[in-house]
């Protein structure tokens, strides 16, 4: 189990919590939905469940994490998920989105995001494995 830290243990099962082979799974298929119009169904990003949700379970040694409460990955998936939004419902183009004055150039600023989000990934930006997570959220694991 868990012991100290534990007013940090509430806060982290308080965050949405992605896994990140869901996130880049995620960023491909708004790719392709961009790029292919032949798909009919807007992907989404769910939350995992949080990684740890007490102070009885380990945060798992072979899964690793965004949250998005670390670094830039929140930021990221909101700025994609509104302009998706946006090219579903062209009407929220009236309310005057700085860089999105027309469906193209929502389109290409998206893109612009998820090969961001790419390099961020590649580079393991913020990702949290165990060990950082322990380390961030100060958890010592004693069995």
């Amino acid at each position: 189990m868990y012991v100290d830290g534990s007013l940090r243990l509430d806060t982290a099962k308080h965050l949405r919590w992605y896994r990140v082979k869901d996130v880049l799974a995620y960023l491909h298929q708004v790719r392709a939905y961009l790029l292919h119009s032949d798909m009919f169904q807007l992907p989404s990003l769910r939350p995992a469940a949080p990684p740890v949700s007490n102070s009885a379970k380990r945060f798992p040694s072979n899964t690793v994490y965004i949250c998005e409460g670390i670094g830039e990955w929140n930021s990221r998936l909101q700025k994609m998920q509104h302009l998706t939004s946006v090219l579903v419902h062209p009407h929220r183009l009236s309310k005057g989105y700085h860089q999105s004055r027309s469906l193209g150039n929502a389109e290409l600023l998206l893109l612009r995001l998820i090969n961001a989000s790419l390099l961020a990934y590649e580079a393991a930006d913020s990702f949290v494995d165990r060990a950082l997570f322990e380390n961030r959220y100060s958890m010592v694991w004693v069995d």
